[in-house]
């Protein structure tokens, strides 16, 4: 009797990533759905912008978010600093 290996999907072939931003315009389309980019999966967060940096800075708490150009050379000058910023300009 053959032996039969069943191959179980993956849970995703989806990069997972979670971003916060303030409720621009610009990114409506994209964090609401009717865009959206292949191979990732977004959860997306909307807060004042304040709150996504101090958040951000002290707890690295999701994986995309802005940032004030002062706080990213603040952050990417540091001795064990990682961030990496991606110059995109979405308006």
């Amino acid at each position: 009797m053959a032996r039969v290996k069943v191959r179980k999907p993956p849970l995703s072939d989806k990069r997972r990533l979670t971003i916060a931003t303030w409720d621009y315009d610009h990114v409506r389309d994209f964090r609401l759905r009717p865009v959206c980019a292949e191979g990732i999966d977004v959860t997306w967060l909307v807060m004042d912008f304040h709150d996504i940096f101090a958040r951000f800075i002290a707890n690295r708490e999701w994986d995309v978010t802005e940032m004030s150009f002062a706080k990213f050379v603040t952050e990417v000058t540091r001795a064990d600093g990682d961030v990496i910023g991606l110059p995109v300009f979405a308006s």
